[in-house]
């Protein structure tokens, strides 16, 4: 046999070899594909069980809230106590144990009613802002309610707004929920996280320190937070009398009674600090109910942060 003709008859099966190579290249390409498009499915479907399962968490710590409020609603008319001062229960509702603290609107501060100063250490006690800073948001806040064009010292009427390139103007009217304040020139989410705690659109021009929650006595004791420790904790162990006299007394009202009020209970449900919070109007002229629900929040919290509330 001649060298060439060897050559010839090998050649056949070295072209056989290579085809083999790459078949098995490609197989091992669409397996590969194949796991690839199965963990995707897979991690699809994982994400799905979690998302239904953070909703159902979710409903169930909703659920679990307005129960436990609505029996301590039911308590406080039951007890016939005036809504003049901040109170709380301890509450077990199905597999929860609830604190519900009940604060009348009175006890915080209106974003349609409070005077410049008020504003103006909400901002920097509640806020941490800058007091320059601080007095500006206020006079923003009161440009922003109020029914004239002209601007505050250093405040903003809708020349300010168009001129910083922003959607919102003036309403020369009221703030109708607290978010409103988000509409005002030099509000971002930081400021209004930090405050969205302690206002309201349902108090007046003055603050009731019975009612108050801790953060706004921090407010009307200008960062005193010890001083409003102490206050918070004669309330709930029931002194008659409690001396307010360190507090801004500018800044306070005399009477305490409302009867729209804010429920907050705080509890543990899958290892997270719950609170749910309901505005309700106890003077319900509804026939069959006994208050009006007006607005209502969920908050998931770690439990570290939640056990400050």
């Amino acid at each position: 046999m001649r060298r060439g003709e060897s050559r010839r008859t090998g050649d056949p099966g070295a072209l056989v070899y290579r085809q083999r190579g790459v078949a098995i290249v490609a197989v091992m390409w669409i397996v590969a594909a194949l796991m690839v498009a199965v963990s995707s499915i897979s991690y699809l479907a994982r994400g799905d069980v979690r998302d239904t399962r953070l909703r159902l968490d979710r409903a169930r710590a909703v659920a679990q809230g307005d129960g436990v409020i609505r029996i301590a609603l039911r308590k406080i008319l039951e007890s016939k106590q005036a809504l003049d001062r901040a109170r709380r229960i301890d509450i077990a509702f199905a597999d929860v144990s609830a604190v519900v603290d009940i604060f009348p609107g009175s006890g915080f501060i209106d974003i349609n009613a409070a005077p410049e100063p008020l504003l103006a250490d909400l901002f920097v006690h509640g806020a941490g802002v800058a007091p320059d800073q601080a007095t500006a948001l206020a006079e923003r806040v009161l440009d922003w309610r109020d029914g004239d064009n002209q601007p505050m010292p250093f405040g903003a009427e809708d020349p300010a707004y168009e001129a910083a390139g922003v959607k919102f103007r003036t309403r020369s009217g009221n703030f109708e929920s607290p978010e409103d304040l988000l509409q005002v020139l030099g509000f971002d989410y930081e400021i209004f996280d930090k405050i969205k705690g302690l206002v309201t659109i349902y108090g007046g021009a003055g603050v009731s320190p019975l009612a108050a929650p801790e953060g706004v006595l921090k407010v009307l004791a200008r960062g005193d937070v010890e001083l409003a420790m102490q206050i918070s904790a004669a309330r709930y162990q029931g002194e008659a009398v409690i001396d307010t006299s360190r507090l801004v007394q500018a800044n306070l009202t005399g009477g305490g009674g409302s009867n729209v009020v804010l429920v907050q209970a705080r509890f543990n449900l899958g290892g997270d600090q719950i609170v749910r919070r309901r505005w309700v109007d106890m003077s319900s002229r509804v026939p069959g109910k006994l208050w009006t629900e007006l607005r209502a929040e969920t908050a998931f919290l770690p439990p570290a942060e939640g056990q400050g509330r």
